[in-house]
């Protein structure tokens, strides 16, 4: 992706049962569109003060943006258990 510029990007709340997460999607000069989920694990438990957050994040990316999407919401769908949806997005351009 060298010399290969951002156009513009949308950034997707994902109201998930286990807390918000989001799908970043943008567009770039090199004619590709690239994703990332953007999510946390949480390990330990708040009443014993062990309660441990890690952000994580996983890429994707394709030809066009409803590819990049479908991508992002189908990892969303079988990696992250619970019920979610997915807010419309922002665009910054």
């Amino acid at each position: 992706m060298i010399n290969a510029y951002i156009i513009w990007r949308k950034v997707y709340k994902v109201d998930h049962s286990n807390g918000q997460f989001k799908i970043l999607i943008s567009a770039h000069t090199d004619g590709m569109f690239y994703g990332m989920v953007i999510y946390y694990l949480r390990t330990g438990s708040l009443q014993n003060d062990t309660l441990d957050l890690v952000m994580k994040h996983q890429n994707f990316f394709g030809r066009t943006e409803e590819e990049v999407y479908s991508l992002c919401v189908e990892w969303v769908r079988q990696n992250l258990p619970g019920g979610f949806n997915v807010l419309p997005p922002t665009v910054e351009e």
